[in-house]
C-alpha cells in the first residue's frame, strides 16, 4: 500500500491553466488542471515537460461571470504521457493575482472563460480561495 505524500489535500477541478516560461524560456502552452491543493498543481497539456524545470504558470479562478488570474512558480515533480496528453504535477512555491488588462484600462473586470468540472466534482462549483500565502479550499457542501 502506497503512502500519501502530499502535505495538503488536494481539490479535483479543471480550470484554465497556462504555461509562460520553462527555465526562464518563454513558453504558450495551454491546457487545464486535474487538482490544486496548497502545495501544488496536476494538469493535463499536450506537451511534455521534463522532470525538474522550473516553471511560470498562470490558473484562472472564476465566479459568477468574472475571472481573476493567478501567476505561480514552481517546479516540475513529475510528467507522464498517456497517448497525446501529458498529465504535470508542479509545486506552487510562489504565486500572485494578476490584474486583468480590461479592468486597468476600463475598471471593468474580464469575463470568465468556461470552466469545466472534473469527474469528481460534478457540481461544476469548486471554489478555492486563497488567504495570508496559503490557498484553502472550500467546502462543497
Amino acid at each position: 500500500m502506497s503512502q500519501e505524500k502530499r502535505r495538503a489535500p488536494r481539490l479535483p477541478i479543471a480550470l484554465p491553466i497556462r504555461v509562460v516560461g520553462i527555465s526562464g524560456q518563454a513558453c504558450a502552452c495551454v491546457g487545464h488542471t486535474r487538482d490544486i491543493g496548497a502545495g501544488g498543481v496536476s494538469f493535463y497539456l499536450s506537451t511534455e515537460i521534463p522532470v525538474g524545470e522550473n516553471i511560470d504558470y498562470e490558473i484562472t479562478l472564476s465566479s459568477n461571470g468574472l475571472a481573476a488570474r493567478i501567476r505561480c512558480t514552481g517546479r516540475v515533480l513529475r510528467c507522464v504521457q498517456s497517448g497525446e496528453t501529458c498529465t504535470i504535477a508542479v509545486t506552487m512555491e510562489r504565486y500572485s493575482f494578476i490584474r486583468p488588462e480590461s479592468d486597468v484600462a476600463t475598471g471593468t473586470p474580464e469575463p470568465a472563460p468556461p470552466v469545466t468540472a472534473n469527474r469528481n466534482c460534478g457540481s461544476g462549483e469548486c471554489p478555492t480561495f486563497m488567504h495570508a500565502g496559503r490557498m484553502e479550499l472550500a467546502s462543497l457542501a
